[in-house]
């Protein structure tokens, strides 16, 4: 019997779930739990207002994942920055360990880069 793994989720994974969730139990009359609805509801309420990380579609974090995993980030440092989409040096150092040791300016640069392109790609 194989173990399965968690998958850490980004903002915009745990919204399309709550998302289809909801829509699925309109559907079927679940009568779930009253704690459950609530916490969904708050969660939703949280993820929904107007952040740039929320307002990427899964596709376009799993894509900017994706690319920043490619260039070494750990599992958690990729789910920061998918989440927050940081514009700035100063962000950066913030959520990535030991930035200045482990990757040089021009890398940095290419990591904003790629941020702003999927934060971008989203406004147009």
């Amino acid at each position: 019997m194989a173990i399965e793994r968690p998958q850490l989720l980004s903002n915009a994974e745990v919204l399309e779930f709550l998302r289809s969730q909801d829509a699925q139990d309109h559907l079927t009359h679940n009568n779930t739990s009253q704690h459950l609805r609530t916490v969904s509801f708050e969660v939703t309420r949280y993820l929904t207002n107007p952040t740039t990380a929320t307002q990427l579609s899964t596709e376009q974090s799993l894509h900017l994942a994706k690319q920043l995993k490619e260039i070494g980030l750990t599992q958690a440092e990729v789910l920061m920055l998918v989440n927050s989409c940081p514009s700035s040096h100063v962000e950066l150092y913030l959520m990535i360990e030991e930035l200045s040791d482990r990757f040089n300016e021009e890398m940095v640069e290419k990591i904003l880069a790629m941020i702003q392109e999927a934060v971008g790609g989203m406004q147009q």
